[in-house]
């Protein structure tokens, strides 16, 4: 919970990867509080207050993810509307906006997103969504000490790019909604 809620004001993307990997621990946790307890959040070095406020996102997120019939794959419906978001912003950058400097980004990784497309054989068509697959996937296969070849880290890396000044636009726009709002 207190690792989301940082990553969620810095970096919605980090944010998504790390919640993308919360679903997957508590799918190899089976949906058990007590194993979650015991593998992650003892391990935390929380107080007492945190620890019960830890159990209690867990549980809730187990909730959820039982709720939305997410068992065995899929993410939270919370998470695929942030990934809309992201989706539109992507978007407006580079149809509205027309902002050069992201253009250029997106440039340099438009070949790698075609290659990651095309390895999830169509089942994806979003970019952002093929991106951030991508990216976990990458991230899952270093975690497991994987061997990653040159060709793979030069794609992750402009698709890293793309994503990070992706997430600083996104940011920057809720930041400037925020205080229109205010207004």
């Amino acid at each position: 919970m207190f690792i989301a809620q940082e990553k969620r004001q810095s970096n919605v993307a980090e944010y998504l990867l790390y919640m993308w990997q919360v679903e997957n621990v508590i799918r190899t946790a089976q949906f058990d509080i007590n194993v979650i307890e015991k593998s992650i959040i003892d391990q935390m070095g929380l107080d007492d207050n945190q620890r019960e406020q830890e159990i209690e996102w867990y549980k809730g997120l187990i909730a959820k993810m039982k709720k939305e019939q997410l068992l065995t794959k899929g993410h939270l419906l919370e998470l695929r509307d942030l990934v809309v978001e992201l989706s539109y912003v992507h978007n407006s950058l580079l149809n509205n906006v027309k902002d050069s400097n992201y253009g250029f980004i997106y440039n340099t990784a438009r070949p790698f997103i075609q290659e990651l497309k095309a390895k999830q054989e169509g089942l994806v068509h979003d970019e952002v969504e093929i991106c951030l697959n991508g990216l976990f996937a990458f991230w899952m296969l270093k975690a497991g000490k994987k061997e990653v070849s040159a060709s793979t880290s030069q794609a992750m890396g402009a698709i890293s790019k793309l994503i990070g000044t992706l997430s600083n636009k996104y940011k920057e726009m809720m930041a400037s909604a925020g205080q229109v709002a205010q207004n």
